[in-house]
């Protein structure tokens, strides 16, 4: 179970809370979200303000003016998180990580992106932005370095659900059966490149599967199986969606 707990890192974070409070530039609310490790992540969601905690499915939920938002969150073994999460978004909003540099940030994170969009919003184009480069659609598959990931920016009216998975370096060396895998011949050479990140959001690389893949995981979440973790785990590993976007580049 994952108790958020409090941390110096986080004390710090709170004291320097002025430079990374809301607030709101060219039509968004810019949302600062310390990044440098699941933990961490964990514990400065739960300082928000009307953030509810749920110990039973180890999970965020708070409503505010500018977005509501539900996040599971599960520690699957050392190194190696998933998190479980749907947004919807009543106002311009970018959520923007920031990164402590007294704190060590070796998570390297993947994320599956579910646009539920109705067919009005979408003819309008109101379609999500990392980094106000890449416009995201349905099933996108991105993937992101230690401290890479910036910014995203989401649009009043959007709805979106994500699988994502955060792993550092020493979990990582452990998997030699992922990393030797012929589904993913590129996977070793990214991890050794100076390449930042992957974002495949042109619908030839999206998976169908991915709206189903996270339906399981919020049902087993939910569930009363005593080994809900070590489905949890099981399911995640067993799912080439996780590392597809190797497979694609």
């Amino acid at each position: 179970m994952v108790e958020p707990k409090k941390s110096g890192i986080i004390e710090n974070w709170l004291e320097k809370l002025e430079k990374y409070k809301i607030s709101h530039k060219d039509g968004f609310y810019i949302i600062p979200t310390l990044f440098n490790s699941p933990e961490i992540m964990v514990e400065g969601v739960h300082r928000i303000p009307f953030t509810k905690f749920n110990k039973e499915t180890n999970s965020h939920h708070f409503d505010l003016f500018f977005m509501k938002t539900n996040a599971y969150y599960h520690k699957l073994e050392e190194g190696f998180w998933v998190v479980v999460s749907d947004f919807k978004f009543k106002a311009n909003t970018a959520i923007k990580n920031i990164y402590d540099e007294k704190s060590p940030t070796d998570y390297h994170f993947i994320n599956i992106f579910i646009n539920d969009m109705t067919e009005e919003e979408t003819f309008k184009q109101k379609r999500p932005m990392i980094a106000d480069k890449e416009v995201l659609v349905n099933n996108t598959w991105t993937i992101f370095k230690p401290a890479k990931a910036k910014i995203a920016y989401y649009f009043k009216d959007t709805l979106n659900k994500n699988v994502t998975i955060l792993f550092n370096n020493q979990w990582l060396s452990q998997q030699q059966a992922l990393t030797d895998n012929e589904k993913f011949p590129t996977i070793t050479h990214f991890f050794h490149s100076d390449t930042e990140d992957i974002v495949l959001c042109d619908p030839e690389y999206s998976d169908p599967d991915s709206p189903n893949f996270y339906d399981r995981l919020i049902r087993l979440i939910h569930s009363d199986s005593p080994k809900k973790n070590e489905v949890i785990h099981a399911t995640v590993l067993g799912n080439d969606l996780l590392f597809h976007g190797f497979a694609r580049t």
